[in-house]
């Protein structure tokens, strides 16, 4: 899915959120895990808890918090798309 710009991001910044919208859309966790993780393999769970380091698994804690009733998936593209162009 092509998004217009909220604002001027550089195009790798707006790569990158185009890629997350389309993984969200999809359910695909494995691809926002691959994004998540980033080159150094490392990822914070939320900005209250310690990152984790190589070997973690952010797909799996998004699946549990989906099925604790928590949208995970729904949020990352309510906050990535413009308020007036997309509604979950």
């Amino acid at each position: 899915m092509e998004v217009p710009p909220a604002a001027k991001v550089p195009e790798q910044v707006a790569r990158t959120r185009n890629s997350i919208i389309d993984a969200a859309l999809d359910c695909d966790y494995a691809l926002l895990e691959h994004i998540a993780l980033g080159s150094d393999g490392s990822f914070q769970y939320s900005h209250t808890e310690e990152s984790a380091g190589p070997g973690a698994q952010p797909a799996k804690y998004w699946k549990a918090r989906e099925r604790a009733g928590d949208r995970i998936l729904a949020n990352l593209v309510e906050i990535a798309l413009p308020i007036q162009q997309y509604s979950l």
